[in-house]
């Protein structure tokens, strides 16, 4: 949002687990994040974020180029695919198969490396859609150590260390930054069967 001329107005915090029936009224699927401008409703990620790139003023995050615009799209479904789904469950140390699944999250860490080697961002020398995407799981990275003592070592990933740092040097990054022991309050409200989506708002 901050890299585009949108004044936010009220934010709602919605559990994953427990949902209010009012969301159920407006969103059909009850996920995060929901949209609501001039009277209609958008949902879904990447849906969210591509409505918003077209709809307000501001620098474009998503390529014009079919093909850098595909790449872009393969990127996405390569980490909705291999970590997303991969990346709590990577949290708890007596998670079954969890050495399986922590081979299938570096091997989609592996194809990002390889994607950003020869850039700054992923977007080019401007952090892009992509970029903005993934930023948030990137910033949680720091509580998977807390928590299950496993890093992506920087030795291993060191294009992917250099775009962590290079987000992180963004005024919008720092903006909207959450520390660890926020990331970590999530998390334990998250392994008790009640995510906090207020994590670290009550302070």
């Amino acid at each position: 949002m901050s890299e585009k001329a949108f004044k936010t107005g009220e934010t709602v915090n919605v559990c994953t687990v427990n949902k209010p029936e009012w969301f159920f009224s407006i969103n059909p699927l009850a996920k995060v994040p929901t949209l609501q401008h001039d009277g209609k409703v958008v949902y879904e990620s990447l849906v969210c974020n591509e409505y918003v790139d077209r709809v307000f003023p501001g620098r474009k995050l998503l390529p014009e180029e079919p093909l850098e615009k595909a790449r872009i799209g393969m990127l996405q479904a390569i980490w909705d695919a291999k970590i997303s789904p991969n990346f709590y469950k990577i949290a708890d140390k007596d998670q079954e198969g969890r050495d399986d699944i922590i081979k299938v999250f570096k091997e989609g860490m592996s194809f990002l490396e390889k994607e950003v080697a020869a850039k700054t961002f992923f977007g080019g020398e401007e952090p892009g859609f992509l970029d903005y995407s993934l930023w948030p799981w990137f910033e949680r990275l720091s509580v998977l150590e807390v928590a299950s003592g496993f890093k992506l070592e920087e030795a291993q990933f060191p294009k992917l260390s250099a775009w962590q740092a290079a987000m992180r040097d963004r005024p919008e990054v720092k903006m909207h930054a959450k520390d660890t022991p926020t990331h970590l309050q999530y998390l334990m409200s998250r392994k008790q069967g009640n995510p906090d989506p207020d994590a670290g708002l009550q302070a």
